[in-house]
């Protein structure tokens, strides 16, 4: 079977994490004796770029305008269209399996796939398609009562002088040429019923089970700096909305009760990351926190190997943070996140805990209890080797591509 996997961005100029689902997934299909090709978009280049990465054939399509035009070539982007509709022509693919579609393709690439492949196929990995940004609109004071029906003002009020009047309704015409849509959790699955889409069914995402190896280098420069402390991983895009301020707090109050700790923020240096070292210098935490700057993916084993615990504190609505999944491979407890899909991942109490982000000392509990519990991380490799590879995904998704 020849499959096209459809995404925005694509590894290396990109390592997100539906990039990295996208990549492990092709790898999967490749290895189950299929034909894959990856049709993605560049800022890089003025031409299309073809190219081969991890032996799977690469088609980068050129795809460059000013933000402010993202809501509505985001729908339908000529240029980019134009060049799709050529290259699935030539390639013929039997399925086309789509990811996020919504900003460099545009989403009309689910009406040229219809017209070439036998099956079409999307998968949502956040909530672009009904909101226009991260689902933040969380009551705080009882989360249990956050309404998650979109209000229409407060889109408004976010997109400001890009929100578009036409582009949900559009979006929602384009799902129409989808044969299937999945959702990446239950949590997203809920978002899109309660706002009028429907999703035929939640296949998690997976990671490859495979823990890579270090090199030497890496891990002894990393060991000498952080070995004698307990450490504290806050992984991904460093921000508010991932919980990056509601670490510091919980360290505040985890500072109290033993000093032996280090926060590790794993991040390259942004305006957002400079609010964050300066809410912890305001705090006097500053020698409590670590911050590694950009870490290929590479490296990442080398912290996650290090680390006694992962912190995943999203205060918006998080679909399936992968994040959680590659610190369990690597026998970590992780302390996630109620709001969004990580409950679906994370087994409270078995392989991790479940918290309010926004409770400090419930936070900076859950965190002391992680770190003594060696048991969590155990339960947790099990579970993601059982659950959440690749391999797995793969095989779900192939159930639904039979033409």
């Amino acid at each position: 079977m020849k499959i096209a996997i459809l995404t925005d961005q694509y590894q290396p100029e990109s390592v997100g994490g539906a990039e990295t689902v996208a990549a492990n997934l092709a790898k999967a299909y490749q290895a189950k004796n299929n034909e894959v090709i990856i049709i993605t978009t560049t800022r890089n280049n003025s031409e299309l770029i073809h190219q081969k990465i991890d032996d799977i054939e690469v088609y980068r399509i050129p795809s460059i305008f000013h933000p402010r035009w993202r809501h509505w070539l985001g729908m339908f982007n000529p240029p980019v269209i134009s060049q799709l509709n050529k290259l699935l022509k030539d390639l013929k693919p039997d399925v086309v399996h789509a990811h996020n579609l919504h900003q460099y393709l545009s989403l009309y690439s689910l009406a040229v796939a219809k017209k070439y492949a036998s099956k079409v196929i999307l998968t949502l990995h956040d909530a672009m398609l009904i909101h226009y940004g991260k689902i933040t609109e969380i009551n705080i004071i009882n989360p249990q009562q956050t309404s998650l029906k979109i209000n229409v003002l407060k889109q408004i009020k976010i997109a400001k002088l890009t929100y578009n009047p036409f582009r949900n309704y559009f979006y929602k015409k384009m799902l129409r040429k989808c044969d299937y849509v999945f959702a990446v959790s239950k949590a997203l699955k809920k978002v899109y019923e309660l706002n009028g889409i429907k999703v035929d069914k939640v296949i998690y995402n997976g990671i490859n089970i495979n823990p890579s190896n270090l090199t030497n280098k890496t891990s002894l420069k990393i060991n000498r700096m952080l070995s004698k402390t307990k450490n504290i991983v806050f992984a991904g895009r460093v921000s508010e909305n991932k919980g990056a301020i509601a670490a510091i707090d919980m360290l505040d109050k985890l500072v109290q009760q033993r000093q032996d700790v280090r926060l590790i923020i794993l991040g390259e240096k942004t305006s957002s990351l400079n609010n964050v070292i300066n809410y912890a210098k305001k705090k006097a935490l500053e020698k409590y926190v670590y911050i590694s700057g950009w870490i290929s993916a590479s490296d990442m084993p080398a912290y996650y190997k290090l680390a006694d615990v992962v912190v995943v504190p999203s205060i918006y609505w998080d679909p399936c943070p992968i994040i959680v999944m590659e610190a369990m491979l690597y026998k970590k407890p992780v302390v996630g996140s109620f709001y969004g899909g990580m409950s679906e991942i994370i087994v409270h109490n078995k392989t991790g805990f479940i918290i309010n982000p926004l409770d400090s000392q419930a936070f900076a509990q859950a965190v002391i209890m992680a770190i003594s519990n060696d048991k969590l991380g155990i339960e947790g490799y099990k579970r993601v080797n059982k659950y959440f590879s690749s391999y797995r995904q793969a095989e779900e998704y192939l159930n639904y591509f039979k033409v």
